[in-house]
């Protein structure tokens, strides 16, 4: 049994023990937030811009700043991961990453890979570090990295349940393929960023790349480009600011837990955007985009970055885009001060041919003696079943020669036609032009008057059917039109032409000229005829319609034309449909 004096020796070497401990504890960690932000600045900036030797250098810089005992191990366990990833990832330097690694399982033995970034080399050297290091050489996976983001799925740890940070962000759930994706990072003032880029991944992608937002009102914002969303999938990113220096200073997201948004063929909800801006519009895929055609990756006079890229210079990017506060920015290169403001600037042309079908549906007036010697200018009579003119002499007869108003069918014709389309923001300024061949009027023959079968021989014969039918026009779609798949635009459309709209109906006429008057002393001779209405042989048209795309570059469009003819008046309603060719 201990002595008075022994038990008072014995309590203050606890008491000394324990206070020793915790100020050593103290010390070990007192480094730790300097030495990880130097980490997710190697990890987060420098490596996925592939700036290895950048990358070295700071996590070497992170190794001075613990010292020998100012981290904690953990930290320094980091630390050496990271310049593992860097030596053996990066620089394929495997047995300097090996070295690296057995340096982190000295200094803290549960220390990990960083998920995502742990390729099978990178494991094979892991394992043998355990071993050299007296580990068991197992679990590899499930690392903690430096991005600013909880540690990933490993040992002890669940996965988070989504993206976290320094402030909040929401991700748009959805958009549509090779449509550019918004993003808007609503930073605190007091957060410093001054600086902010977002870190993204296509669906499938093999590397993570960059994009600057721009200051703007409430936040930074800018637009993830056409080249991560060509097809289906998750896109993936994150998000940094940094300060004047360099340093981060708020990130949301995280390399192993980063947003994500659906891309699909055709979106249910609203497409998303920037605050106080108008939707992305759909990019035209580069198999659209003919060499030369300005604004299109096969202009070899320019770059071939898109809207919304990081720049250095305005060379890099497509032509009708300047390099402005380091991305690639709408404008003309005339006054760069000003991209941005141009809301009809152009982005291109398209080239529509179609070849459909027309029906012609004319008004008829309410009219008497339709088929006498003073209405040839505006009627033409056939007899029944053929192209041969009727030349009697109507009587006057109730219920003769006379036809009720209404619509009729006035024939169909055959159109082939050509659009040379303008892409602006949001709408497509079309010119084109329709030619075609119409069906329905009559084509009369040569036979003149027969006075033996009771014609009259002063009867004026009438013209035949005009069956060309030529019109321009111009036209404007709406919903941002483009060429792909799934694509619907509605359209209208002002045009003017030369053609000509016959529509029949039949007739019983009186022909008190008639050689065999019949039974009816009143009209010796009935005869059914056909009464076209001549309208035309010029005409002013409107209307509109829609064109949805099956596939890219093929689609079918829809119109209701309303046409009116003259000098001779009529008024026309004609539907069409036509397949539609887009290049």
């Amino acid at each position: 049994m201990a002595s008075r004096p022994q038990k008072i020796w014995i309590t203050l070497t606890l008491v000394a023990t324990t206070l020793l401990g915790s100020q050593y504890a103290d010390a070990a960690g007192k480094k730790d937030k300097e030495a990880s932000k130097l980490v997710t600045q190697a990890l987060d900036e420098d490596y996925l811009n592939l700036d290895f030797e950048k990358a070295e250098a700071n996590l070497k810089k992170a190794l001075k700043t613990c010292g020998k005992d100012q981290c904690s191990p953990e930290v320094v366990g980091k630390i050496h991961v990271a310049l593992a990833t860097v030596h053996g990832v990066g620089q394929k330097k495997l047995d300097a990453a090996k070295e690296d690694l057995v340096n982190a399982l000295k200094a803290d033995p549960n220390a990990k890979l960083i998920e995502g970034l742990n390729p099978p080399e990178l494991e094979a050297k892991y394992k043998e570090a355990k071993a050299e290091a007296g580990g068991s050489g197992e679990g590899g996976e499930g690392g903690e990295g430096g991005e600013g983001g909880e540690g990933g799925k490993g040992e002890g740890g669940e996965k988070p349940a989504g993206p976290s940070g320094d402030f909040n962000h929401t991700p748009p759930e959805e958009q549509a393929v090779n449509t550019p994706v918004p993003v808007f990072a609503e930073i605190p003032d007091e957060l410093g960023a001054e600086k902010v880029i977002v870190r993204f991944k296509p669906y499938g992608g093999s590397k993570w790349e960059s994009l600057n937002l721009e200051k703007m009102d409430g936040g930074f914002g800018g637009v993830i480009p056409c080249d991560a969303v060509t097809t289906t999938g998750e896109l993936k990113y994150y998000i940094i600011g940094t300060d004047a220096g360099g340093t981060p200073v708020a990130t949301a997201g995280s390399l192993k837990n980063p947003f994500k948004v659906r891309i699909k063929n055709k979106i249910s909800g609203e497409k998303p955007s920037l605050p106080g801006q108008d939707p992305p519009k759909k990019c035209v895929i580069a198999s659209d985009c003919p060499p030369g055609l300005p604004g299109c990756k096969g202009d070899t006079a320019r770059g071939d970055k898109e809207e919304g890229r990081s720049c250095d210079a305005t060379s890099e990017c497509m032509s009708g885009l300047v390099c402005l506060n380091g991305v690639c920015t709408p404008g003309g290169e005339e006054d760069p001060s000003k991209a941005g403001d141009k809301p009809w600037s152009t982005k291109g042309a398209h080239h529509y041919i179609s070849l459909g079908g027309q029906i012609d549906l004319a008004y008829i007036g309410s009219a008497e003696d339709v088929c006498s010697k003073g209405s040839s200018a505006t009627y033409v009579c056939t007899k029944d079943g053929t192209d041969d003119q009727f030349y009697g002499t109507p009587g006057d007869v109730k219920g003769t020669n006379g036809i009720s108003g209404g619509l009729a069918l006035g024939g169909a014709r055959i159109l082939l036609g050509y659009d040379y389309e303008f892409d602006f923001d949001s709408v497509g300024l079309g010119i084109g032009a329709r030619v075609g061949y119409a069906f329905g009027g009559p084509q009369l023959s040569d036979a003149g008057p027969n006075e033996e079968k009771g014609d009259d021989p002063k009867f004026p014969k009438g013209n035949s059917f005009l069956p060309f039918h030529g019109e321009g026009r111009v036209q404007l779609r709406f919903m941002n039109p483009s060429m792909q798949g799934g694509d619907f635009a509605p359209h209208a459309f002002i045009g003017f032409g030369g053609g000509q709209v016959n529509a029949s109906v039949p007739v019983t006429v009186c022909n008190t000229t008639a050689t065999d008057p019949g039974d009816n002393a009143k009209c010796p001779g009935e005869t059914k005829v056909n009464a076209y209405q001549l309208t035309g042989l010029t005409f002013a048209s409107f209307g509109g319609g829609a064109t949805y795309m099956f596939v890219d570059n093929f689609g079918l469009s829809a119109d209701i034309k309303f046409m009116v003819l003259f000098p001779t008046v009529g008024f026309v309603i004609a539907p069409s449909i036509s397949p539609v060719v887009a290049f």
